[in-house]
């Protein structure tokens, strides 16, 4: 780290092209980039009763679990920067946000197998085939799966705030999801509303810094005054643009080049998740999303292009 005078921590809710900046910032010389998902003592010690709750997949525990070494690690730094206890460098925070229906189809798609259980579920108990082995059922399935969400989400006010043992979650659930796919439906709801609330629950909690102290700085791009830390918000949908103001901003050679690939439309069951999330059920959900706070600062009231 002795030629280091930039570190870089991309920290965001995943599925938003992070791996692709990391690349980039790390192919300039003087600059250090990490990736998290999780930062803060106080987010990383709420993982752990989900590793360890006996219902969790021990596919969805292990991801989770792998990312925890690493997450430590970088929380410690943070505290040190802003402590005034940590290296000497640069220290920059960059987040990608991205529209939040268009971000959890991603999310099903990169973890499929921790959501199949429910998707089995809801085939078996509505007869709708096989989601494993059959596209249009997993379609099928997954539009029930869009149905059920807007139905407990249109009877919550404050979507982002709720927690997993409210009451008011706990008698819509009742009412629209069969009893032995609950805890199914509910890990997969507050995957939905991760981005919604994520500032909330993880960044201010990580960093104490909160979305009103930010400034739109370019299209898709907000900037917050530099003290401990030179912090950036960036819409994936302008991540193109935005991503070279940074660059610009971070003086990073012209050479430190953005990929443009699109993953999602190559992952496997991306056609019958593209057609499930592009039918009307897809639409009332949106909508819903849209009146929380996430959505209405980073301009996604109005349906996007996924």
């Amino acid at each position: 780290m002795q030629d280091i005078h930039t570190i870089v921590v991309v920290y965001q809710f995943g599925k938003v092209a992070s791996t692709s900046v990391v690349n980039a910032i790390n192919s300039a010389p003087g600059f250090h980039a990490i990736q998290s998902h999780l930062l803060g003592a106080d987010c990383l010690m709420r993982v752990v009763p989900y590793i360890c709750d006996p219902n969790t997949s021990d596919y969805a525990a292990q991801v989770e679990f792998d990312q925890l070494s690493a997450a430590f690690t970088t929380t410690r730094m943070l505290n040190q920067v802003r402590d005034g206890t940590g290296p000497r460098k640069r220290f920059v925070l960059v987040t990608l946000v991205r529209e939040p229906l268009s971000w959890f189809r991603s999310a099903i798609l990169q973890d499929l197998p921790r959501y199949m259980v429910l998707f089995r579920g809801i085939g078996r108990t509505l007869e709708l085939g096989d989601p494993e082995a059959e596209a249009d059922a997993l379609s099928a399935c997954l539009l029930v799966a869009l149905r059920w969400l807007s139905e407990v989400a249109e009877r919550i006010e404050d979507l982002a705030n709720i927690q997993w043992g409210d009451h008011r979650l706990k008698a819509a659930v009742d009412d629209v999801v069969p009893k032995d796919l609950h805890h199914e439906f509910l890990s997969l709801f507050f995957v939905m509303i991760r981005p919604l609330r994520w500032f909330d629950t993880h960044y201010t909690s990580a960093t104490g810094i909160t979305l009103t102290e930010f400034q739109p700085y370019r299209r898709g791009m907000w900037k917050r005054d530099p003290d401990w830390v030179n912090a950036y918000l960036i819409r994936y949908e302008d991540l193109q643009e935005g991503y070279l103001a940074l660059r610009d901003d971070l003086g990073l050679p012209a050479e430190a080049v953005l990929p443009q690939d699109n993953v999602s439309a190559t992952k496997p069951h991306s056609q019958p998740a593209a057609q499930a999330f592009s039918s009307g059920e897809a639409d009332r959900l949106r909508r819903t999303l849209g009146r929380c706070d996430y959505a209405r600062f980073f301009g996604y009231r109005q349906p996007a292009q996924t």
